[in-house]
């Protein structure tokens, strides 16, 4: 019970950074590189905390079928990211929310 409690509050914390990073972004691609902060137990979702300009940015980004994921040069699904991990995540923003494109672990 209390897992499920702490990740609502994650996904409400995400959905909050999603809507407040949209409202300022026009379209278009871009990417950070960071620590995964969180991924979807459904694996719809990913977060990330970079820093850019000396400030944490956290992206959220929304997980499609057409996403690339890949770790260490192989193709694979967005459950092999973890918690912790470092990524590359190239994201777009569409239909007033942040779609991810690609997902790297190195």
């Amino acid at each position: 019970m209390k897992k499920s409690v702490g990740f609502i509050i994650f996904i409400i914390f995400v959905l909050a950074v999603f809507a407040a990073t949209a409202m300022s972004m026009e379209p278009g691609t871009r990417s950070a590189t960071g620590k995964v902060i969180g991924i979807g137990e459904d694996g719809k979702g990913i977060a990330i905390s970079s820093m850019a300009g000396g400030r944490e940015l956290v992206v959220g980004a929304i997980v499609t079928d057409a996403t690339h994921v890949q770790v260490k040069g192989k193709k694979t699904n967005i459950m092999d990211i973890k918690q912790g991990d470092t990524v590359t995540l190239t994201y777009a923003y569409e239909k007033d929310d942040l779609y991810a494109k690609k997902v790297v672990k190195k």
